[in-house]
């Protein structure tokens, strides 16, 4: 069952492209890799105070554990954001919504199948390039989660004007 009132929103916004949605992507990923990387570090320190040498220990991971835990980490952060906010900080500094093709939220199965494939679309980056030909600007993981990313600005309010 389709609702053209919300088709007609995704319609009627445009569609992001490849620049702001890459630059989104760039602030999630370092983000993500900083909170880890704070993480451990306070981890390192609260075992130094409490002389717990296993803790300690804890915070030494090569550098494939540590690649695979930011990578988990932004994987549940994303599909996190998708579900609750329909974006994540780094989309929502460039105005970005992630909605359904038919305007609805994404439903928690499919916030969970966008961000597998949103990790499959950076590895083969072929996800992303895809943006740039696609006439609704849908990445790889766009088409499998039946997503859309649109520009969804706050509407200015203007003074003396009811909300």
């Amino acid at each position: 069952m389709t609702n053209p009132a919300a088709e007609a929103l995704v319609t009627a916004k445009a569609q992001a492209g490849v620049v702001s949605r890459g630059a989104a992507f760039f602030l999630d990923a370092m983000g993500t890799a900083l909170l880890v990387v704070g993480a451990f570090w306070v981890i390192g320190i609260l075992g130094t105070v409490l002389q717990a040498s296993r803790l300690v220990a804890a915070t030494h991971v090569g550098s494939a554990t540590f690649s695979i835990i930011v990578t988990g980490t932004f994987l549940v952060y994303c599909a996190a954001c998708w579900r609750l906010l329909g974006r994540t900080a780094g989309q929502a500094l460039f105005g970005l919504r992630v909605v359904r093709t038919d305007g609805r939220a994404l439903k928690a199965p499919a916030c969970v199948l966008r961000a597998l494939c949103y990790l499959l679309s950076v590895i083969m980056l072929l996800g992303f390039v895809w943006i740039i030909f696609d006439s609704r600007r849908q990445g790889f993981h766009d088409k499998i989660a039946r997503s859309v990313v649109i520009y969804d600005w706050p509407q200015a309010r203007v003074p003396g004007s009811a909300p």
